[in-house]
């Protein structure tokens, strides 16, 4: 196939035609394909493996892989209890529909046997794995789809297995699976060049997996494609646009389960995100200036940190992508459906990238993004604009794979000689090596895992002498916007598998109002009346008290009188409450 060359082949009948592409031959690399990603995804996590500890990208965000850690071990047991109180988490008693302050993550189901077996810090390593895999894998199915080249279409999984955000923040494990999406990419593409109605209900069921895998994923890649894709439709006739609106409809019925409780939970306890904080999580250009780290950039000492964000996925990555872009945008020389791929990953990118920079553009008073959160209420509870990065860093690898087939072809037929195919693929294969040297996975901090082999003696005292339902209060109230402080408190969330108490004042990703009032009290009078009176009325039965709050009296007001009934070896004491 050239690209170069006004060849207009389409690409599956050239792979049908091509030497390497028997069903035998095609299985078989598809098999070593997926165990070069697995390679890569193990050497890119190697230092969690090796350690044994959890990744985060800053020492701060070990709260977020603690708290991601306990979503998945909360996900295996509602499904060993046939979902029973789903919503209902036992972090914020007597709240219900705590769960829903935070990403649910349904689909890390998938590893439930993992905890079960293993505990939920196994399944951890293992879904973030195997999400960097599929990831890879997905990737080079989309490419090889339309570029009909096996070799390219392999180093575009092998950018995406070790795509920067997603390495750059291994906490945020709901942002790690990009399958979904590129599966959506996929069937949007084939709608274009042969609506099936299969594809709507293809469609559906990858769009429902963004969701179950990031609610907030699921509506960036909405938005995108809501933007991008009815252009394409233009000129193609009805039955392709209604394939795809049936796929979105089929979509919506699928997430209702997930939708609709979300919605309703968050509506009645208004959790909305300051303008401030959502304008301070949106990216910039110079965010998006900054390579990432570790890459080639750094080995050659040109990295110049530009913001706590980096976004760039490299400045050679970029520019091959941008002259896949242009030469679609500018020639027609291209298969038809390769160039509509190449301006539909485009479109994508540049959407995602202004999407990124949240309400900070403005015109005149009015912010897009603040059209669109009163568009789409959902929306109203996105805290980091900036995360639309994933969308845009997955569709600039991508085309940058596509500008690296290009160059190889342009090469190909360009030089002279019998060798030239060794000749291009060599110097194809050196240009690719650069670039995905450029996006070389960097060190992660390390976050001690709690032992579920030994579990604290405060845990398991209370496994064995609280009754069923007991409720207890973690005596320790972070300052507002101190994540590090939280992280004594999510420690004790994950020894919930062993005390089984539900949390008065636990941890989420957005608060009831009733913690903060909590807080507030706690911090202010600790063991005052109004405080007591919050303990009387939440049924607290335990007390738990960090070595560093200041132990209560045995008589408080509201009637009630507290006990210390066990000790702790790590200074952490039990008191009853009566």
């Amino acid at each position: 196939m050239k690209f170069c060359d006004g060849d207009t082949v389409s690409p599956r009948v050239q792979r049908r035609e091509g030497p390497l592409s028997t069903p035998g031959w095609s299985r078989w690399s598809s098999l070593v394909w997926a165990l070069v990603y697995l390679c890569l995804a193990l050497w890119g996590y190697r230092h969690s493996l090796i350690t044994g500890a959890l990744p985060a990208s800053r020492p701060a965000n070990g709260v977020v892989t603690l708290f991601n850690v306990w979503t998945i071990w909360w996900n295996a047991d509602r499904l060993s209890h046939g979902l029973k109180n789903y919503w209902d988490a036992p972090i914020f008693w007597p709240e219900k529909g705590t769960f829903a302050f935070s990403e649910p993550q349904p689909l890390t189901a998938i590893v439930a046997p993992v905890v079960w077996t293993c505990g939920p810090v196994a399944a951890f390593h293992v879904y973030l794995v195997g999400a960097l895999v599929l990831n890879g894998v997905f990737a080079r199915v989309l490419v090889r789809r339309w570029s009909g080249d096996p070799w390219g279409s392999g180093y575009a999984g092998a950018l995406v297995v070790w795509l920067p955000l997603v390495l750059q923040q291994p906490e945020l494990i709901q942002y790690a699976s990009l399958w979904p999406i590129l599966w959506q990419w996929d069937v949007i593409l084939r709608t274009l060049d042969r609506p099936m109605w299969r594809h709507s209900l293809e469609f559906a069921l990858a769009w429902a997996l963004t969701f179950a895998s990031s609610v907030q994923l699921g509506l960036f890649s909405a938005v995108v494609l809501g933007l991008v894709v009815p252009w394409f439709f233009i000129g193609k006739g009805s039955k392709g646009l209604c394939v795809w609106l049936s796929g979105v409809g089929l979509g919506m019925l699928l997430i209702l389960p997930l939708g609709l409780p979300m919605s309703r939970i968050l509506s009645q306890h208004r959790v909305v995100r300051p303008a401030e904080v959502v304008a301070a999580l949106s990216a910039t250009v110079r965010q998006w200036l900054a390579p990432p780290p570790h890459g080639l950039d750094s080995c050659l000492g040109t990295f110049r940190e530009l913001g706590g964000r980096r976004l760039n996925p490299g400045w050679l990555i970029c520019l091959l992508a941008v002259g896949a872009t242009a030469t679609a945008a500018l020639r027609g020389s291209q298969p038809p459906s390769l160039r509509r791929m190449v301006l539909f990953l485009g479109g994508i990118a540049v959407v995602a990238v202004l999407g990124s920079v949240g309400p900070r553009p403005r015109l005149g008073q009015v912010s897009p993004w603040d059209v669109v959160a009163n568009v789409i209420p959902p929306f109203a509870s996105v805290r980091s604009p900036y995360r639309f990065a994933y969308l845009g860093q997955l569709a600039i690898l991508l085309l940058s794979a596509l500008g690296l087939i290009s160059v190889r072809h342009f090469w190909r037929w360009r030089i002279v000689g019998i060798r030239r195919g060794a000749i291009s693929a060599g110097l194809c294969g050196g240009l690719g090596l650069i670039s995905l040297l450029e996006v070389l996975p960097c060190a992660p901090f390390l976050v001690i895992p709690p032992d579920y082999s030994r579990p604290p003696q405060w845990a398991v005292y209370l496994a064995h002498n609280s009754p069923p339902g007991s409720v207890i209060l973690v005596l320790d109230f972070p300052g507002p916007g101190q994540l590090v402080e939280y992280e004594s408190i999510v420690r004790v969330m994950l020894w919930q598998p062993i005390h089984r108490c539900s949390l008065v004042n636990g941890y989420s990703g957005a608060f009831p109002h009733r913690w903060f009032r909590l807080a507030e009290v706690w911090r202010k009078e600790p063991y005052e009346e109004e405080a007591c009176r919050l303990l009387k009325e939440s049924g607290v039965r335990f007390l738990l008290r960090p070595p560093t709050f200041p132990p209560p009296p045995h008589h408080l007001p509201a009637g009630l009188s507290a006990n210390r009934v066990f000790v702790d070896n790590g200074g952490w004491d039990v008191w009853a409450v009566k």
